[in-house]
Parts: structure tokens; sequence; C-alpha cells
């Protein structure tokens, strides 16, 4: 593989590695109210807005 060859093929798998880890980086969020039962996240929720204290 001539030269030129080898650096489009590395600045090609550098955009498709980009494009990748891009498209991901919205699906890396953890938020701890998805995890939790309805009426524990519904506590969390009214203690967050100051309806309830701890």
């Amino acid at each position: 593989m001539s030269a030129p060859g080898l650096k489009e093929e590395v600045e090609l798998a550098l955009k498709e590695l980009r494009g990748e880890h891009l498209g991901r980086q919205v699906n890396l969020k953890n938020y701890l109210l998805d995890y939790l039962d309805e009426e524990t996240a519904k506590q969390m929720e009214e203690i967050r807005l100051g309806k309830e204290k701890c």
C-alpha cells in the first residue's frame, strides 16, 4: 500500500470512529430516576421540588 493510500485509509477510519462515538453520546446519559420504582421516583421529585423534607 502506498503512503497516500495508507493516509487515506487512516483518515477514513478516524472519521468513522468519530461518527460512531458522537452518535452514541446521547445514549450514554445515566439518570437515577430511570432505575427507581414509581413511588420512590415520585418521592424524590417531591424532595427536589421542595414539597417534602428529607
